[in-house]
């Protein structure tokens, strides 16, 4: 769902909405309509077209439990707050990784912190993890 999310430029909170109505039509959709830029872009539509298949034809329990876990990850982006924050990247990776004091604090109260621990790993995951791949390019060119 997240790739043709990204294929259709729709945002996060499509992803959110179509878990939490399981919605199968429109992904399926988006991943078929045909247009497609590149061989990779078809092949992926039919990677993720073939894998939400599989999904969508499982039992009843292994659907709902995927289901249930996908909508966990997605729930703090049914907060019309972190929706309008996500739209746009005022806090970006690499202005927090380019100068030796640039600081991201990550607070949540105690009620939200579970709620929104999938933000926190997405921010630190996505920070460090370029980070992490710019530093071994660097090595093997040395």
């Amino acid at each position: 769902m997240l790739f043709a999310a990204a294929r259709s430029g729709e945002s996060i909170a499509t992803v959110a909405r179509w878990v939490d109505v399981d919605e199968q039509d429109e992904v399926e959709q988006t991943l078929s309509d045909g247009e497609v830029e590149d061989v990779g872009d078809a092949d992926g539509c039919r990677a993720a077209l073939d894998t939400l298949r599989s999904i969508w034809a499982s039992d009843d329990r292994l659907r709902s439990s995927l289901t249930a876990t996908s909508a966990v990850a997605l729930d703090a982006y049914g907060d019309p707050t972190v929706i309008a924050c996500s739209q746009h990247a005022d806090l970006t990776a690499e202005w927090l990784l380019s100068g030796p004091a640039n600081t991201v604090y990550l607070c949540a109260t105690a009620d939200e912190q579970e709620r929104l621990a999938p933000l926190f790993v997405t921010f630190i995951c996505r920070s460090f993890g370029g980070r992490a791949r710019r530093c071994r390019v660097r090595s093997r060119q040395r």
